[in-house]
């Protein structure tokens, strides 16, 4: 089974959802732009620039030489975190007032230097482009005022003072840069939400659907029907009414199965025996109506069938059968009773049952034991047809029997099954070379009862 996704066909799900993708678009659009324009305040940047040398230029004519600027260099790591430090910003804020204060500044507060340059960049980001500019000249003035009393120098000089342009514009937001943004974020999130809808939270409810996901043959569509309200009061007694023996050998639900034994007919493994293995992603599939069916019509098509239980964790064959759970497969596995001691026979003519035994502490070292296989190889001596009911693929106990049987059988819920679960669950089979035979879509309601009828 190819899980791999064609990226032709990932595109056709694209352009066939092309509505989806642009109702998000525009949603993401407006929510972007309604935050640029209303509810992002503007930013205002101001810049103050600096020149530091080493040489004091108080005298009329004297040079700065190479080396006093190769000197210098070295000073302007010193210098900014002189600037950002909480000496130069609260006397800063003192000067500002209006409850400014130095954690406030710092944050406002971008020092910059250039490599192989001798110049410090003091930026101030506010909302308020005047309130920016008085803050980014009152540093630079209060760090050359500071840096001549601790350093003993006069070396910082300013080459530019932060000014407030008539028609100035705010650095951020930026709204054709945000709705670009704004736009791609729609776009992804579309293309999410219909590749996640279609390939991963997708339910299978069909047969189309499920051969198009899986690469699977659907072997057999199991119709749902509403039970009637004396079926549902069955039910509370006897939970599997709706086995084929217990109604009409023409209902819809036998012809279903009827179709099924024949598709594995065809598409099994070729071998005296048939030895099938009908397994599920979760619990509550159907998996255990499935096995009992499917081995009550082969039975009914004169061949020697037995069932097996080999659910070792939560078993309930004996259930359906209306068999005792004292004897079963974990007795013969674990050497306290002999094969024959644990095959029953059932109301169902050619249908033997084999129920699941005790439970046992270890049910995935029993089923790989060699124990197991000798079962198996002393069944197909005597028997046309295994039907075995593992437990769903939670456990790792359906892997270990998959490589024991010649094929598995795999029973999808049309109501619940996902194909994210389902494409794992198949995936792990086929890793430890289990065949998977084909698949059962249970309880489509997309079925009309009369078409079963219409003959």
């Amino acid at each position: 089974m190819d899980q791999e996704f064609d990226a032709r066909k990932l595109l056709d799900e694209l352009k066939a959802n092309y509505r989806v993708i642009l109702i998000f678009t525009i949603v993401s659009t407006l929510i972007g732009m309604g935050l640029t324009f209303f509810l992002l305040q503007p930013i205002y940047q101001s810049k103050t620039d600096l020149l530091v040398n080493r040489t004091n230029p108080t005298e009329e004519g004297l040079r700065v030489s190479s080396n006093d600027i190769e000197t210098n260099l070295r000073l302007i790591e010193t210098y900014r975190f002189m600037i950002e430090s909480p000496r130069i910003m609260d006397l800063v804020a003192a000067e500002i007032g209006n409850g400014m204060t130095s954690e406030k500044l710092i944050k406002k507060t971008n020092v910059t230097t250039f490599e192989n340059s001798q110049i410090i960049s003091i930026v101030v980001e506010d909302t308020n482009p005047v309130t920016g500019s008085k803050i980014a000249n009152s540093v630079a003035d209060t760090f050359q005022t500071e840096i001549k009393k601790v350093m003993n120098t006069d070396n910082v000089h300013i080459l530019s003072k932060a000014v407030v342009l008539p028609d100035q514009k705010p650095v951020r937001p930026k709204p054709i840069l945000n709705g670009a943004i704004s736009v791609l974020i729609g776009l992804i999130l579309g293309c999410t939400f219909i590749l996640t809808k279609k390939y991963f939270n997708a339910k299978l409810h069909s047969e189309p659907i499920v051969e198009k996901l899986l690469s699977v043959t659907v072997l057999a569509v199991i119709p749902y029907f509403e039970k009637s309200k004396e079926e549902v009061a069955a039910s509370i007694d006897q939970p599997y009414v709706n086995l084929i023996h217990k109604g009409s050998n023409l209902s819809p639900i036998a012809e279903a199965y009827r179709t099924l034994r024949t598709s594995l007919q065809f598409h099994s493994t070729d071998s005296d025996t048939t030895a099938l293995m009908v397994t599920s992603t979760n619990s509550g599939e159907g998996k255990s109506l499935t096995s009992a069916n499917l081995a009550i019509i082969f039975a009914m098509d004169n061949q020697k069938t037995i069932y097996i239980d080999g659910d070792l964790r939560r078993p309930n064959g004996h259930t359906i059968f209306e068999q005792t759970k004292r004897h079963g497969m974990t007795s013969y596995l674990t050497g306290y009773a002999s094969l024959n001691d644990v095959i029953s026979t059932t109301e169902i003519p050619n249908l033997s049952f084999i129920g699941s035994g005790p439970i046992p502490p270890n049910p995935s070292e029993l089923l790989s034991s060699k124990n197991m296989d000798q079962l198996l190889n002393d069944l197909k001596e005597e028997y046309d047809v295994i039907i075995i009911d593992s437990p769903p693929l939670i456990v790792s106990d359906p892997i270990i029997l998959s490589s024991k049987v010649n094929d598995c059988l795999f029973v999808v819920d049309a109501q619940n099954s996902k194909y994210n679960q389902t494409s794992k669950s198949l995936s792990k089979i086929q890793r430890m070379g289990g065949n998977i035979v084909g698949v059962v879509l249970n309880k489509d309601k997309s079925i009309n009862q009369s078409q079963y009828y219409y003959y």
